[in-house]
């Protein structure tokens, strides 16, 4: 136990000035969540109260819908519908994206690795989270305030 609460301090430490928006957000609801904490932090009291509760909400909003995509950006419509016909005749989604795309990720085949809703513009997220989309097809152009978007979803899972 006193290792933990050494961990737990350190932490404190760290987290502080984050820590003491929270408290003062949580402020009024402070002797309801003391009262209902009570059965399961035993021991805990202050600060570490609140870790725990922001770990608690961390994992809360971990969970939902995750999503695996890889997208070519490119400024205008006319070069995102030629490069899609690239794309249907055969080539690589990969190899056009590093190629083409003005995004950063186009480094990386434009791999945007793993994502949850919410995180991408809502015209982004419209696509790859809509349970229409085919998984491994590439739709597009989509139009969002980066540019115009051709979008692969390698996966999807709840």
């Amino acid at each position: 136990m006193q290792a933990i609460n050494e961990q737990l301090n350190q932490l404190t430490d760290a987290l502080k000035p984050q820590l003491q928006v929270i408290a003062k957000a949580l402020e009024p609801l402070q002797p309801v969540l003391q009262e209902l904490s009570k059965p399961i932090l035993g021991p805990f009291k202050g600060w570490h109260v609140l870790i725990l509760i922001f770990y608690i909400f961390s994992k809360v909003f971990e969970s939902g819908t995750k999503a695996n995509a890889s997208h070519i950006l490119v400024k205008d419509e006319k070069e995102c519908l030629k490069i899609k016909k690239e794309i249907e005749d055969g080539a690589d989604f990969g190899e056009l994206a590093k190629k083409h795309s003005t995004c950063p990720s186009g480094k990386n085949k434009g791999s945007l690795g793993e994502f949850k809703q919410g995180q991408m513009v809502p015209e982004f997220d419209k696509v790859v989270f809509d349970p229409k989309t085919v998984i491994g097809q590439v739709y597009g152009p989509i139009k969002t305030q980066f540019g115009f978007h051709l979008i692969l979803v390698n996966s999807r899972k709840e």
